[in-house]
């Protein structure tokens, strides 16, 4: 007979704090990526997180089996359920060991409570636990799934740019030649620094910080060395790096910072996960993007990590590089008039944003 099942909705960060390796060990089994986890999940909601913590668990006896990385946040009448990190790009999903379809309907079934609505963007699409959320059924209440986005892959082998060596990688082989032609026609010198200790990451962040400065100020996007998201980063990587699980690459034209490259690496699938990047934009015509992601491929071989996980987003540069992709949905679970309500308070929250943008 097998152990029943139990669930509980951990709302307090001290108590979140003490399943963190159960999480992590969790998370492993199922072959989870970085955005997933307790440093990144606990230390985004210690700096950034609204509302209330909604972490679920669900044990049969007493091993973990099933964890929903969740926040609660009130929009009028109903709370709006989200994953931890949401607004950053975050990748995410429930943690569910294989065969136990049981212990994710029984965690979704106990969060998706009347005037509750699950607002779950950017889900990972292949998550097993999708499906008994999507056979859930509470009166008026359905779930959507909608196409999101797309995450390349590339596998690496040999020294690291076996892929770029194809037939496929022609185009890319043409870029990188302009790109070395320039260097040595400018009489220029690209190099790559390495950060993977803490003393290391610490002297290279005012590159990291120069390089960031200059793409922010050429291209607004979203300034993660600025307030309010700067100390949930510095606070993330520092952690990560002093357990040799995050790196930073910083590029450089002779010693003019120009690139920089924030990843995670992900020791139970051997993945460098590429979660922050940016470039000076004075710098374009030595393609630095492409001279510090080829760099960042070999080191990745050498360290012998087989896979990089390009994270969100097709684009022109990631493409060149991909020998794979996966992709991710959005997750809509409540009923048609409280969804309503979200929706406008997404479309108010979007309208505030671009107008602070404006005056800005």
């Amino acid at each position: 007979m097998a152990d029943e099942l139990t669930c509980e909705v951990i709302e307090d960060l001290n108590r979140a704090e003490a399943v963190a390796d159960e999480w992590d060990a969790l998370a492993d089994l199922v072959g989870a990526g970085p955005l997933v986890r307790p440093a990144y999940c606990l230390s985004w909601w210690r700096h950034l997180g609204p509302g209330r913590l909604v972490l679920g668990t669900v044990r049969e006896g007493g091993r973990l089996v099933a964890l929903a990385p969740l926040h609660g946040r009130r929009v009028g009448p109903i709370e709006v359920v989200r994953w931890l990190g949401h607004g950053l790009g975050t990748i995410s999903e429930m943690l569910l060991l294989p065969d136990h379809d049981e212990a994710a309907a029984l965690l979704w079934s106990t969060i998706a409570t009347p005037r509750r609505v699950l607002d779950l963007v950017e889900c990972r699409a292949e998550s097993p636990a999708l499906v008994p959320l999507t056979a859930l059924a509470h009166g008026r209440r359905t779930t959507s799934v909608r196409p999101r986005d797309s995450c390349p892959v590339i596998d690496l082998e040999g020294d690291g740019l076996e892929h770029v060596r194809r037939p496929g990688g022609k185009n890319l082989r043409k870029l990188l030649k302009r790109a070395d032609a320039s260097l040595e026609a400018a009489g220029r010198v690209h190099h790559v620094r390495v950060a993977v200790t803490g003393e290391e990451f610490e002297g290279l962040l005012p590159d990291v910080r120069t390089v960031f400065d200059a793409s922010e100020a050429a291209h607004p996007r979203q300034h993660l060395l600025a307030p309010p998201y700067e100390p949930f980063v510095l606070d993330y990587l520092r952690g990560e790096v002093d357990l040799g699980r995050a790196v930073a690459l910083v590029g450089y034209v002779d010693e003019e910072p120009t690139s920089l490259l924030l990843a995670t690496i992900t020791p139970a699938t051997s993945t460098l996960s590429l979660w922050i990047s940016r470039y000076v934009p004075e710098s374009e015509a030595f393609s630095p993007g492409h001279l510090l992601l080829r760099a960042t491929y070999q080191w990745a071989a050498r360290q012998g990590l087989a896979r990089v996980d390009q994270l969100l987003g097709i684009s022109q540069t990631k493409t060149q590089w991909t020998t794979s992709t996966y992709d991710t949905v959005d997750v809509r679970h409540g009923s048609a008039s409280a969804s309503s309500i979200v929706d406008t308070a997404v479309r108010a929250a979007a309208l505030a944003g671009e107008l602070r943008s404006r005056l800005r």
